[in-house]
């Protein structure tokens, strides 16, 4: 099993190459269910990094992959706290250009209240794991 958390810049773009989505705690553990939906935070949660430039460039020396998985990580340990569940995640993915999307997503039971939720905060798709795609709402 993969810890996500752990990764450096060429890991993740190794990972991310091979399993193009992922959803997973903030101990680096990757979860699934059976049922229910995860829809997205708004964007402040979220990162958006270019898999084929990590690391090289002026900033060779930094991991941009880490310090972005350490963040959400620790967001995402706070909005459970406070919550008092542990309803949130953080997904990631890697679209056809190679940009890397890492967010904050909420783990929803029910299909009505993840289409009300997706549309209320601007989100484009949400995640079914039932019939494990993304899909509009609208």
């Amino acid at each position: 099993m993969v810890n996500y958390i752990r990764l450096n810049n060429a890991e993740a773009l190794d990972v991310f190459s091979q399993c193009p989505g992922v959803t997973f705690n903030h101990y680096g553990v990757e979860v699934s269910s059976p049922v229910g939906f995860q829809v997205g935070l708004p964007s402040a949660f979220s990162a958006v990094l270019d898999i084929q430039t990590l690391g090289t460039g002026r900033n060779a020396k930094k991991d941009d992959y880490a310090d972005a998985m350490r963040q959400l990580c620790k967001a995402v340990e706070l909005l459970n706290t406070v919550s008092g569940s542990e309803d949130y995640y953080i997904g990631a993915w890697l679209d056809s250009k190679g940009l890397l999307y890492l967010d904050i997503s909420q783990y929803v039971e029910t299909r009505e209240e993840a289409e009300r939720l997706t549309i209320a905060r601007g989100e484009q798709e949400l995640w079914s794991w039932a019939e494990e795609i993304a899909y509009n709402p609208r």
